[in-house]
């Protein structure tokens, strides 16, 4: 059976970096189940593995503007450590900051000097280009849309 929209996929996957450093994998563990359309990975990828069927192996690279964009400099801010809650931060602990108009956006720590604290709200993988592997293992159909019993 070939992979199609709704489909219930149970496979093996790896992403890489632009510098193949490994970002994500299941390859040496659990396989990974999920249903095709309901954007688990980024919707070109998932377009992608549109007619691959068991067995199939496949490799796919997404540039920045097909995945978490590009860099935006403006989401690259430097804060008083008075401004966060207190706590022990350290680099790589996340916030929630909230905009003049309301949204919230999530921020990465990425760096800490002095009273001083960086924050990154871009994507962690924002900027790069992105190398996926995949390895399919099963496909069942999704007769019932998310209600059918997985074999």
């Amino acid at each position: 059976m070939k992979i199609k929209q709704h489909s219930i996929v149970t496979m093996h996957y790896s992403i890489k970096d632009d510098k193949e450093k490994l970002l994500e994998t299941t390859f040496g563990s659990a396989p990974m189940q999920f249903m095709v359309g309901l954007g688990f990975f980024l919707p070109p990828v998932e377009e992608r593995l549109i007619g691959l069927e068991p067995g199939d192996k496949t490799s796919i690279l997404i540039h920045p503007d097909e995945g978490y964009g590009k860099k935006d400099k403006n989401l690259q801010i430097k804060i008083a450590a008075s401004d966060l809650p207190d706590g022990n931060i350290k680099v790589g602990n996340t916030f929630w900051r909230g905009s003049a108009n309301g949204e919230r956006k999530l921020f990465t720590v990425t760096g800490l000097l002095g009273k001083w604290i960086f924050l990154d709200g871009n994507h962690p993988w924002a900027g790069i280009k992105l190398y996926y592997e995949f390895e399919i293992l099963r496909v069942n159909s999704n007769t019932y849309y998310g209600m059918q019993k997985l074999k």
